[in-house]
């Protein structure tokens, strides 16, 4: 009987994945005329084949996995899969419990597979040597970067410690100089309050100047000085006075008027 299904590779290869652990990919495709069912069997409960059985319309392909667990291959010990085929009856459901009970035995293809193992290649003992300088390089250079961020953060840390020194001291500047402006701005007012006290005082006696009409009315001598109508008398001699700032003597005190200025700003 023509067999139903064409495998692609008729001795599946198993790789070593994990210790313990093998596995290998199987292809096949349904070549006869009619739809089939197909079950794949080990030697071993501890397999997994997935899918281990389905249902495969013609012309379709089917790939599988398998997987051994706990169970050393080598080529002195190789391992069997049993893969077996048979075509759809009319009218059955995909019941694959029931199928192979139910089939007739002659109608059953089988096809048997030898599988091999593979072991991975080991490096050899100067592809070793290689990998291990080309580490021991890495981790050189994986160490220099290291350092250089830890010096770049220590730096960085440095830099904003000084700023912030450098902000505090600008700080502590900036309010002593608001203080000085603050004390300086109080003694230009204290200034400017004597200095306008002083203005409307005579320089001699220290009296208050008053208007014209009284005593103490601001007199202009001849050089420019003022000074009060009491002073004024109390100082002539012969009808001319002598200024007690800088000695020019006005000859004529009809030549000494009122300081009209300090009159009217201190009105």
């Amino acid at each position: 009987m023509k067999a139903h299904l064409e495998l692609k590779n008729d001795k599946p290869t198993f790789n070593r994945t994990s210790p313990g652990v093998f596995k290998a990919l199987m292809s096949f495709k349904n070549t006869s005329s009619d739809s089939v069912y197909f079950e794949v069997k080990t030697t071993t409960s501890k397999d997994s084949v997935l899918p281990n059985s389905g249902y495969l319309k013609q012309g379709r392909s089917q790939r599988i996995v398998v997987t051994l667990r706990e169970k050393i291959l080598s080529a002195a010990n190789p391992f069997t899969l049993m893969i077996r085929s048979c075509v759809v009856p009319a009218g059955h459901s995909k019941d694959f419990e029931s199928i192979w009970k139910n089939v007739d035995p002659s109608k059953i293809c089988f096809i048997k597979l030898t599988t091999t193992f593979e072991e991975k290649n080991k490096p050899s003992a100067v592809e070793l040597i290689g990998l291990r300088k080309e580490l021991a390089a890495a981790r050189a250079i994986a160490d220099t970067a290291r350092r250089e961020l830890v010096a770049a953060r220590r730096e960085i840390e440095e830099n904003r410690s000084a700023h912030s020194n450098d902000v505090n001291s600008l700080g502590q500047e900036l309010d002593d100089t608001r203080l000085l402006l603050i004390e300086a701005r109080r003694e230009i007012e204290d200034s400017r309050a004597a200095h306008s006290q002083a203005i409307f005082e005579c320089k001699v006696c220290l009296q208050e100047f008053t208007d014209i009409a009284g005593n103490c009315a601001p007199k202009v001598l001849r050089c420019g000085h003022t000074i009060c109508a009491s002073c004024v008398h109390s100082l002539q001699q012969n009808n001319s006075v002598a200024c007690p700032f800088c000695r020019v003597v006005t000859t004529n005190l009809i030549e000494i008027y009122n300081n009209f200025i300090i009159l009217n700003d201190n009105q």
